[in-house]
């Protein structure tokens, strides 16, 4: 007991503590300077699995006797007359010269690792060819339109002072288009992307060649060609000229709606302290910003008729809101258990057609995010549509699991008998027993959304969850019921501070 009260006593004559001496401080500077150099932060990729480790997780592939043969691997075909071949050897990435510990485990004890290559997860180099395309490029190579997009491009300045910004909002529809000649009709186009230019004055040819918004024949061609020749899905595709020499490569391929307007900072692209310089740029490529919506959003405006985009795009655009664009396909291409959805729609990220998303057993589109080359990373839409589709899934899953409960019979009649009406009249108050029905029907969505990520159940539990680190346990203890006054000051807070102050 004595001990423990010096210990005490000890404690308190050292409070508070005296300011760090030169010793101190220049070694917390060493610790911060040790901590930031290329061993702790650099990161290399593993030519097992591809995935990014840092380079104190990895050691030499040389080491490793890796017997990793499986039918997974393409080699580059340069015409028609080239047979097609796997790559001879093992599955590994033969940029990376490393492996991480994960799969140098397995293979020591004589497993496949789960994330290896050879586990039909490669995706070989991306071509030149495939590379540095444009937005509008991008659309007329892909054989599966994902989505439906408003573009918006947008000037403001004096004359001769231009800044230019562009962005464009899309939404993953459960049901993506499939063209079996390509590149499609430009008039087909117009079903797929909508375009609207807000400004004060026209842009010129030099304005446009600054956008992501511009098509390349030589470009085009050349993706086409050589995506027939090795893609696994693009060998039965026709490759139209005529449909090629439609576009111009002076301006966009959809022709864009004018309304002169003075431009004011958007709210998608707005921080929390603003800086309209940070957005648009005088001179070198516009900045393009890819959105999308999530969540509570994703069936708003599922049965919009597609001629109406454009109209509700620019009221939501000059309202500084943002907005989205949908549609159907006749031949619809399932999200559920279908490889080669993804390699279809971004064949520049897949350029041999393997190693898509599907096997729902393993978190692939993660690791296609950690690869080494960061073509995943880099993509703007990619990591939108896969989180988009995953909350299509994840609802569905939802629901089926609400069904298979025993008071589903409740739910559906529930559903089947509550009234429009009724529900309108909730939002000021309730009072009958239907109306109360109304909120446990509410309860009962809520069931389905609160596993998907993004809806507003995952957001209202996140804001309880937050809510509960900071707010008092029992709501009736005096300090609490003190702090939930309505006084903006409270003085004897102000006092206590003054006299510790003093």
């Amino acid at each position: 007991m004595k001990r423990a009260a010096e210990r005490k006593a000890q404690r308190e004559s050292q409070f508070p503590p005296k300011p760090p001496g030169m010793d101190t401080i220049a070694q917390i500077v060493r610790g911060y300077c040790n901590d930031i150099t290329d061993t702790k932060i650099q990161e290399k990729g593993c030519g097992v699995c591809g995935l990014l480790y840092n380079i104190n997780d990895l050691q030499s592939l040389d080491n490793c006797k890796i017997d990793l043969k499986n039918q997974v691997t393409r080699k580059e075909r340069y015409s028609v007359d080239d047979p097609v071949e796997c790559i001879e050897g093992p599955v590994v990435d033969p940029n990376c010269s490393n492996i991480c510990r994960n799969c140098a485990n397995d293979i020591k004890n004589n497993r496949i690792p789960r994330h290896s290559l050879s586990n039909g997860q490669w995706v070989g180099d991306v071509p030149n060819v495939l590379k540095d395309l444009s937005w509008a490029e991008k659309l007329l190579i892909a054989r599966v339109h994902h989505n439906y997009c408003v573009m918006r491009f947008s000037m403001s300045g004096m004359k001769g002072l231009q800044k230019l910004r562009a962005n464009a909002i899309s939404y993953a529809v459960p049901m993506p288009k499939v063209y079996q000649i390509l590149p499609p009709k430009m008039e087909d186009l117009d079903e797929v992307v909508a375009f609207i230019y807000i400004g004060n004055t026209l842009p010129t040819h030099e304005d446009w060649k600054r956008t992501p918004f511009l098509v390349r024949h030589r470009k085009i061609m050349d993706a086409l060609n050589w995506l027939k020749l090795n893609h696994i899905d693009y060998a039965d595709i026709s490759i139209s000229a005529e449909n090629l020499s439609e576009y111009p490569e002076d301006e966009p391929p959809v022709k864009p709606d004018w309304h002169k307007s003075d431009v004011f900072q958007n709210q998608e692209a707005k921080s929390v302290t603003p800086h309209r310089e940070d957005e648009e740029v005088e001179t070198g490529r516009c900045p393009f910003i890819m959105h999308t919506l999530t969540g509570d959003r994703l069936s708003e405006l599922e049965k919009t008729d597609p001629k109406q985009l454009k109209t509700l795009a620019l009221k939501r655009f000059k309202e500084d809101g943002y907005i989205l664009g949908i549609g159907h396909s006749e031949k619809p291409e399932s999200i559920y258990h279908n490889p080669s959805l993804y390699p279809q729609m971004f064949p520049w990220l897949f350029p041999y057609g393997m190693g898509g998303i599907g096997n729902d057993r393993m978190k692939f589109n993660k690791n296609l995010l950690m690869y080494h080359d960061k073509r995943f990373q880099l993509e703007p839409s990619f990591s939108l549509i896969a989180f988009n589709h995953d909350q299509i899934k994840k609802s569905s899953t939802g629901g089926f699991l609400l069904a298979s409960k025993s008071h589903f019979e409740d739910i559906a009649n529930r559903l089947l008998n509550i009234k429009d009406e009724v529900l309108a009249h909730i939002i000021k108050h309730y009072e009958t027993e239907q109306e109360k029905q109304c909120y446990q029907l509410l309860r009962d969505i809520d069931f389905v959304n609160g596993k998907i990520e993004g809806s507003i159940t995952s957001k209202k539990y996140m804001r309880n969850e937050i809510w509960s680190l900071m707010s008092y346990l029992d709501v009736e203890h005096p300090i609490a019921l003190y702090y939930a006054d309505t006084q903006e000051t409270k003085p004897c807070s102000r006092r206590t501070i003054l006299q510790v102050d003093g």
